[in-house]
C-alpha cells in the first residue's frame, strides 16, 4: 500500500466545489474522495508504470490551500497564462522535473482521462506535449510504485 507523506489537514468539500467553480470543472469523485486528506503530499511509491512498459516520475499532489506553493487553482492559472494549455486540461500533480499529471476534459466532462504534460513542449503547436495516461484518476495511483535500480 502506497503510504502518502507532507499531506496538508484535511479539506471541506466546499473548499474543493470553490475551486470547481473558478476552475469550471468538476473533479471525478474518486479524486476529491482521495484529495481530500492526501492533498499537497508526495509518496516514496513515486514511478508511475504506463501500459507501453514505460515509467514516468511522480512528484506532488497539489493542494487546496491557497496560501500554498503547490496550489492547484494558481498552479492551473499559470499553466493557461504561460504554457497555453487549453481551459480543459487541468493539473492536479506534478513531476520533479517540471512536468504535470492533468485531467483531461477536451473530449467529455463524464469520462475524462488522466495525462502527462511535458513542459517543454508547447501544446499549441505539438500534439505530443500532452499524453494519454489511464482513464482514472484510481488507475492513475494503482500505477504507483517504488523505484527499482536495475542494477
Amino acid at each position: 500500500m502506497t503510504r502518502w507523506r507532507y499531506t496538508h489537514q484535511p479539506v471541506d468539500v466546499e473548499v474543493i466545489k470553490e475551486i470547481e467553480r473558478q476552475l469550471g470543472i468538476t473533479f471525478p469523485d474518486d479524486y476529491i474522495e482521495f484529495s481530500r486528506n492526501h492533498h499537497g503530499g508526495t509518496t516514496e511509491d513515486n514511478v508511475i508504470k504506463l501500459d507501453d512498459g514505460g515509467e514516468l516520475v511522480f512528484g506532488w499532489l497539489f493542494c487546496f490551500d491557497e496560501d500554498k506553493y503547490i496550489n492547484i487553482l494558481e498552479v492551473n492559472n499559470d499553466l493557461r497564462e504561460e504554457h497555453g494549455i487549453p481551459k480543459e486540461i487541468i493539473a492536479f500533480a506534478d513531476s520533479p522535473f517540471g512536468d504535470y499529471y492533468c485531467f483531461d476534459y477536451r473530449e467529455s466532462r463524464e469520462n475524462l482521462k488522466i495525462v502527462f504534460y511535458d513542459h517543454e513542449l508547447d501544446p499549441q503547436e505539438e500534439p505530443e506535449a500532452i499524453e494519454y495516461i489511464c482513464d482514472s484518476f484510481t488507475d492513475f495511483l494503482s500505477r504507483l510504485s517504488p523505484y527499482e535500480d536495475d542494477e
